[in-house]
């Protein structure tokens, strides 16, 4: 609190290096005195108030989950073990415990907000509180119930707080300020409201994995608001300029769905026909092949190289399906839009992946299979199998979706293990 102590230090450098104030002293000088102790004093307090804030904020994140909702909804797509009712009752004591540490981390976020409050009273032109305010408000979330995933949030209070923040310093964090704007807008849906808060902070942005978080999360909005084609130049930014891990992964997605959507929008393009489809399926399991093969020869963990491994084996195996159909149908696999995406994605991946090595390279393959998957599937259920005329090419991707299924759920399980160590 760096604004805080400045002061506290001014004021009270003020307070002790001036002259004893002597009893005749006149009441203006003695007032003055006064003044600044109590300013000092109250610079103190506010200062003392916001590290506890801070204190209650770390142990709400320690406490429950970060988003509610999604964590509710996984929860309740849990495979449990049993009969149906044991699955019930598993499933129902899962959900209560969710909803009992999503409370104790609501309880915390309250504390702080209290404790941030009685500090805004002593300091209210502060814009560091301001600041850690709105933050608070950000994270705030209250669960409805778990039938429905619901949660009740604070984010029109949040984007007022951010917006006197704003009002009071332009300059204090604006990056910052501005991204957590975009978050609120789209949580608010009002998309183009926060395209320009994203839009800002990309401006402002100060190094590269800002702006690449902030295009991202722009190219997300633009696909939020039904428009892939201009979503897919910002996540292809996003992925240039990402350093590997989540931001890359999510950007990855998000230029699979992007492309994929080109597809599903008629307004867009047209439907693919069989021979695009091909080429996306032969594709779409090389991309997979290359990482996998790099897994098996950089990867630091032995699980991370024998899912690698399993990777290319079973991914070749489906293209010498692929291909041997296409040959028997006389389909020459077309190259299309997605298919470009998936190979330009897929190259980038593996041109990151080389640059890391260790712990770093096999967080970063895993969380990217976790993500590539769930793209496949996505694309399998909403574009391939709906589009597929020809009934041997659409029984081949139907009897692939199992194995990409459990791609997914190996990949998913690594990655868990990976979290642990």
């Amino acid at each position: 609190m760096a604004r805080i102590r400045f002061g506290a230090c001014l004021w009270v450098s003020s307070v002790l290096c001036a002259a004893p104030v002597s009893a005749d002293a006149g009441p203006q000088r003695r007032s003055a005195s006064l003044y600044r102790l109590a300013r000092a004093t109250e610079a103190t307090q506010a200062e003392r108030l916001l590290k506890q804030a801070n204190a209650r904020v770390r142990e709400a994140l320690r406490a429950g989950p970060a988003d509610f909702r999604t964590v509710c909804e996984r929860t309740r797509a849990l495979r449990l073990a049993g009969d149906e009712e044991t699955q019930r009752n598993s499933r129902r004591r899962a959900m209560s415990t969710l909803v009992r540490k999503a409370l104790e981390r609501r309880a915390y976020l309250d504390d702080a907000l209290a404790r941030l409050a009685r500090a805004l009273e002593l300091d209210p032109e502060n814009p560091e509180l301001v600041q850690a305010q709105a933050r608070v408000l950000t994270l705030w979330e209250e669960p409805r119930g778990f039938e429905d995933c619901q949660v009740r949030r604070r984010d029109f209070e949040a984007i007022a707080a951010f917006e006197r923040l704003r009002a009071l310093d332009p300059s204090f964090a604006a990056s910052d300020v501005h991204f957590q704007l975009g978050l609120l807008f789209t949580r608010t849906h009002a998309f183009d409201e926060a395209a320009a808060a994203y839009t800002r902070a990309i401006e402002l942005a100060f190094d590269a994995r800002e702006t690449a978080s902030a295009q991202g999360n722009l190219a997300e909005v633009i696909m939020l608001a039904g428009d892939p084609a201009g979503a897919l130049p910002h996540y292809e930014r996003a992925l240039a300029l990402s350093q590997g891990g989540r931001e890359y992964a999510l950007s990855l997605f998000g230029a699979a769905v992007a492309s994929l959507a080109l597809f599903a929008v008629p307004a867009l393009a047209q439907s693919p026909n069989d021979a695009q489809i091909a080429s996306i399926v032969v594709t779409a399991n090389q991309v997979d092949i290359d990482a996998g093969k790099l897994a098996e020869k950089q990867a630091k963990r032995k699980e991370v190289k024998a899912f690698g491994k399993q990777m290319v084996t079973d991914h070749t195996a489906v293209n010498k399906q692929a291909v041997a159909l296409a040959t028997k149908l006389k389909v020459k696999p077309e190259d299309n839009p997605t298919s470009q995406s998936l190979k330009s994605g897929g190259d980038a991946n593996v041109a990151k992946l080389k640059t890391l090595k260790g712990d770093a390279f096999d967080k970063a393959y895993v969380d990217q299979e976790v993500t590539y998957h769930e793209a496949v599937l996505n694309a399998i259920d909403k574009v391939l199998i709906p589009n597929a005329k020809n009934a041997e090419l659409k029984n081949l991707i139907e009897k692939v979706r199992p194995a990409i299924q459990g791609h997914l759920d190996h990949a998913k399980h690594v990655q868990a293990d990976l979290a642990k160590s």
